[in-house]
């Protein structure tokens, strides 16, 4: 479904992804992994549109649609939707408001509220917190509210960034749950997780990332397996080997 092609994205003079390739297969879970600063974020807005002028090299590719240089609306139309980190939600408008919102592009009023109906139904909550405003919910909520808000879009793909960061473990469950449900029904999903260890219980195949470069891919249940990830992004103590990994990046992970 997404195929990104040695591509390279600077901030500036700095480059912040070199090089990287990656697929996304229709119908997965994909789990981007990666300590602080090694571009996970980078790539999702780049996909996305959403950095001026990135990538200054590589291509990438949408069920078989370029879409370098096409605005982030364009890419929207095309079915890509986008969870950004941070939880942003319009504060003053209500939940049913931003809910709408997310449907901007679209033209279709009966498939908008069939739509809504069907967030409701991953979200209870949100139905009933319909009529209140956004700035008043709670993080779990507004995390509810901003996949729900991306599902009204309607997207083939579903970029998230770090949905879990900040909330209580109940919560973590419970939106890990809806994301499996949502993949299950149709719906694509490439996700940048710090919890790396739910996000490979739910994920089909992985990537780690360093220093903006894919240094590992694999089956998600194989990468829950790797002693070099268990120790490192897991946080299982054992002995680390390089031996799954590329051998041109072995000393990064010693």
């Amino acid at each position: 479904m997404l195929k990104v092609h040695n591509i390279e994205t600077f901030y500036g003079p700095i480059r912040a992804i070199s090089g990287l390739s990656l697929e996304v297969p229709e119908g997965k879970i994909v789990a981007l992994l990666g300590s602080n600063g090694a571009g996970k974020t980078t790539i999702l807005k780049t996909i996305c549109g959403l950095l001026e002028g990135q990538p200054s090299k590589g291509t990438i590719e949408f069920m078989g649609t370029p879409l370098n240089g096409l605005a982030p609306e364009g890419i929207v139309r095309l079915g890509i939707a986008y969870v950004e980190e941070g939880r942003p939600v319009f504060e003053e408008l209500t939940v049913d408001e931003n809910l709408l919102m997310g449907g901007y592009v679209r033209r279709d009023v009966h498939g908008l509220q069939r739509d809504r109906d069907r967030v409701m139904s991953y979200f209870p909550v949100l139905g009933q917190r319909r009529g209140q405003l956004a700035g008043t919910l709670s993080g779990g909520e507004r995390q509810m509210l901003v996949i729900g808000r991306a599902l009204m879009a309607r997207p083939k793909l579903m970029l998230l960034d770090e949905p879990s960061l900040g909330l209580a473990p109940m919560a973590v469950k419970e939106i890990f749950q809806i994301l499996k449900t949502i993949n299950e029904e149709g719906t694509t999903i490439l996700l940048v997780e710090q919890n790396a260890k739910m996000a490979l219980e739910i994920a089909h195949e992985g990537h780690v990332i360093e220093a903006g470069r894919v240094v590992l891919s694999d089956q998600a249940k194989s990468l829950l397996e790797n002693e070099n990830v268990r120790c490192y992004y897991l946080g299982i103590t054992g002995e680390v080997s390089a031996s799954g990994l590329k051998r041109h990046r072995k000393k990064r992970w010693r």
